[in-house]
């Protein structure tokens, strides 16, 4: 037999590899070897290391009497694509399990005096499973808000239309609706034990947001470092009484509460 097998088959009830064109037990086990050695060879570590996994990969469809019915042939780009998608999805699946332990340590202490093997011991994981994605608590806390500001910056992408993206009340909506959309990692950020750094990045993005807007209705610009100095106190303040509520309002009222309070002061909350 080659050692390139000419199709990898799955056989969905054992876990069994075999090339194409075999059809009794015997074959199915040397096959197995063959396959063995063909990823060697191709120096595909991954389908060595987790042979198991590459076994629930590969599809085959036989009768009792091992007897081939029906085989589906699978690339070796597909079965590689198909592997990186299950890798992705573990280390998803690793990180979330990790943030959630962050969360709620974050809920007792604050982030310079937690510890990776806490961390770690919470949520059931070894420290080198940690290791493999952080290289320490900070660098996990950075991630963590690098990507929620992608989320943030995504956000506005998607709800920009025209004009209007650069309304206040646009900005106003999309912050509010970010901060609900990761309410529990918000909670944590934002919360008494939280990363001020959060706070720092919030504030920039949606300055430089809000500058938009402002520019647009041909405001003074030397003014605008003022108006915004202000209102980012103000704003900050509203969101977290919001966070401590338990955002009972929707996204959409806190923005419109927001929006009056910005343009109008407190006056129309006093009728």
């Amino acid at each position: 037999m080659p050692n390139s097998p000419k199709m990898l088959i799955y056989k969905q009830s054992q876990i069994d590899i075999l090339a194409c064109n075999s059809s009794t037990r015997t074959d199915i086990c040397s096959q197995k070897y063959a396959l063995m050695f063909y990823a060697t060879s191709h120096g595909m570590d991954e389908l060595l290391r987790e042979i198991m996994l590459i076994n629930r990969l590969l599809l085959i469809f036989y009768s009792r009497s091992v007897k081939i019915k029906k085989t589906t042939v699978i690339s070796e780009k597909e079965i590689i694509a198909m592997e990186n998608t299950k890798i992705d999805r573990r280390v998803r699946k690793t990180k979330a399990l990790l943030l959630k332990g962050l969360t709620q340590l974050m809920e007792e202490k604050d982030v310079n005096h937690i510890s990776v093997r806490e961390l770690t011991d919470l949520v059931d994981l070894n420290r080198g499973t940690f290791y493999l994605h952080y290289r320490d608590i900070f660098d996990m806390v950075n991630q963590v808000e690098d990507e929620l500001f992608q989320q943030f910056d995504e956000l506005f992408h998607e709800n920009a239309s025209g004009d209007d993206s650069t309304t206040t009340l646009t900005v106003l909506t999309n912050v509010f609706t970010f901060l609900a959309n990761n309410e529990k990692t918000v909670r944590a950020f934002m919360g008494p034990h939280g990363d001020l750094t959060f706070i720092n990045r919030l504030k920039e993005l949606v300055k430089t947001r809000v500058r938009h807007s402002w520019e647009d209705r041909g405001m003074a610009p030397d003014k605008f470092e003022y108006f915004f100095a202000y209102t980012a106190t103000g704003c900050i303040g509203l969101m977290e009484a919001w966070l401590r509520g338990g955002f009972q309002e929707s996204a959409e009222e806190m923005a419109s509460l927001a929006d009056v309070l910005l343009l109008n002061g407190i006056h129309p909350l006093l009728k």
